[in-house]
């Protein structure tokens, strides 16, 4: 699915609440995003990757690559798609999208790159295996 140099990036950004341990959180958050380079600053862990391969590994895994589609598709705008995914199920390998509030505050996850659509296209890529 990936060659060596990506044409996109993306950007992980997760509130870190007093109750939370941060290296728990950057665990969970590697879980989806293994390739991700991570930093703390102020409340917010931040994660910086130019591969989502095992991201895209576990919306095939799951069988949720369809609906992750529509749910990418319908947040994109001009050159990033921006989505919420659930800290909590994140600890899990797992994938949920979210709209609205959530209460231990969401993963943000914002994708750049001059074509996005083909990206996304490519991360739930539905191809049948012969």
């Amino acid at each position: 699915m990936e060659s060596e140099t990506s044409d996109y990036r993306a950007e992980i950004r997760a509130p870190i609440y007093p109750t939370e341990d941060y290296k728990i959180l950057v665990s969970c958050l590697s879980k989806l995003f293994p390739e991700a380079d991570w930093d703390i600053q102020d409340d917010m862990v931040i994660g910086d990757t130019r591969s989502l391969y095992r991201f895209s590994e576990i919306l095939r895994d799951l069988k949720i690559r369809d609906t992750a589609r529509m749910h990418m598709m319908a947040h994109v705008s001009s050159d990033t798609c921006e989505f919420v995914l659930s800290k909590q199920a994140s600890c899990s390998r797992r994938v949920n999208f979210f709209q609205g509030k959530q209460p231990l505050g969401g993963i943000t996850v914002k994708i750049t790159s001059e074509r996005i659509k083909g990206v996304i296209e490519e991360l739930t890529c539905t191809e049948v295996s012969r």
